[in-house]
């Protein structure tokens, strides 16, 4: 496609998003987009490392599935907004990016891959599935394909929570801390308690679900993992097992454009590996 062709396709997508709605719809794109390279660059990390051949295989296979979702969603910031893939990940610094912030740096343990499997990948799925039946055609169109090929995710982000769970106290410390680690970060991305950040998204029908009914949602999931995992049935509750011991943030410190609470972002090395700047020679030109 022509530069002057592109452009008038996104004029064109452009026009379907009424202005008042435009803010909250790149922010809730942009803000999966770049949770879901986040999650794939660092699922393909523990390609090696896992603690099993067939964790490793798995770990391979999500990193791939998440670099594909991010390249549709990437696709999409393109043709409602503009946003070319160069402008998203080879030319915006780490505190730009609007991913979870439990992303921002690799994983320490296993028990990390798990819980960003069980709580971030959960996270960024509900999300999209809030679009299912939008009012925009082109996200519409890409929202169940997403959702189905993120069916084997949550199967083994279940499998293995309750196996770290079971497996012995060192095991289960670690993914007690995971999870508390991941929490606030995670409950972020769906805004503050009272927030009516994504109110013009459901007045136009660009989503069919609101983010406070995701997050509860999300909550309830967790809730009862973490039941069948052998946690007491108030661990996903103030003062339970898995909740943060210094509780959420304030609201007040919530970046609506980057869905987040935590200023930072990624590290400058992993946005470097990202963008591919260490390779540059071997480009397209």
């Amino acid at each position: 496609m022509t530069e002057a062709a592109r452009t008038a396709t996104h004029r064109e997508a452009s026009d379907l998003i009424p202005e008042s709605s435009r803010p909250a719809t790149r922010a809730a794109l942009l803000a999966c987009a770049d949770t879901k390279l986040l999650l794939g660059y660092h699922y393909g990390e523990w390609t090696f490392g896992a603690p099993a051949l067939e964790a490793a295989i798995a770990a391979c296979s999500m990193g791939q599935d998440e670099l594909g979702h991010a390249r549709l969603l990437q696709g999409l910031l393109d043709h409602f907004f503009g946003l070319t893939q160069d402008a998203l990940i080879e030319e915006r610094p780490g505190v730009e990016f609007a991913n979870i912030a439990f992303l921002d740096r690799p994983f320490g343990s296993w028990a990390d891959v798990v819980v960003a499997n069980a709580l971030v990948d959960l996270a960024v799925t509900l999300e999209i599935g809030s679009f299912r039946g939008s009012s925009l055609g082109a996200l519409r169109r890409v929202v169940d394909k997403l959702l189905q090929e993120e069916r084997f995710h949550d199967e083994h982000a279940r499998a293995w929570f309750k196996l770290a769970a079971g497996r012995n106290a060192a095991s289960r410390e670690a993914l007690t801390a995971a999870v508390r680690a991941a929490l606030p970060s995670v409950l972020a991305f769906f805004g503050p308690s009272g927030s009516t950040h994504d109110h013009p998204l459901l007045q136009e029908g660009i989503k069919t679900r609101s983010d406070a009914d995701v997050a509860e949602d999300l909550l309830g999931r967790l809730a009862r993992l973490a039941t069948d995992a052998g946690f007491g049935p108030a661990a996903v509750s103030s003062g339970g097992d898995l909740w943060p011991a210094d509780g959420l943030p304030a609201a007040g410190a919530w970046n609506p454009d980057r869905r987040r609470s935590d200023p930072g972002g990624p590290t400058a090395e992993v946005v470097e590996q990202l963008s591919g700047a260490r390779n540059v020679e071997f480009r397209r030109t």
